[in-house]
């Protein structure tokens, strides 16, 4: 798994925060938005906001948080 991420319960998903989910070929990359959907580009749907359920359908997906400027890691999920 990558540095970072990790399988993430949706209870302690925060905005902000990336989300991954394997699609094939490719992975599907959203941000977590405020009231638990996910933004997300699609090459068809455009920017758009799905639900997480919509954004990664019966798939595992993986969460990370984003470095601060100064580089510092932010607190990791528990």
């Amino acid at each position: 798994m990558e540095e970072g991420l990790m399988p993430t319960p949706v209870t302690v998903i925060r905005p902000g925060d990336f989300l991954k989910c394997d699609k094939g070929l490719q992975d599907r990359v959203g941000v977590a938005w405020f009231d638990g959907r996910v933004l997300h580009n699609s090459f068809f749907r455009g920017e758009h906001l799905p639900s997480i359920e919509e954004f990664a359908p019966g798939r595992p997906y993986v969460c990370g948080r984003h470095r601060r400027r100064n580089g510092a890691a932010c607190s990791p999920l528990a």
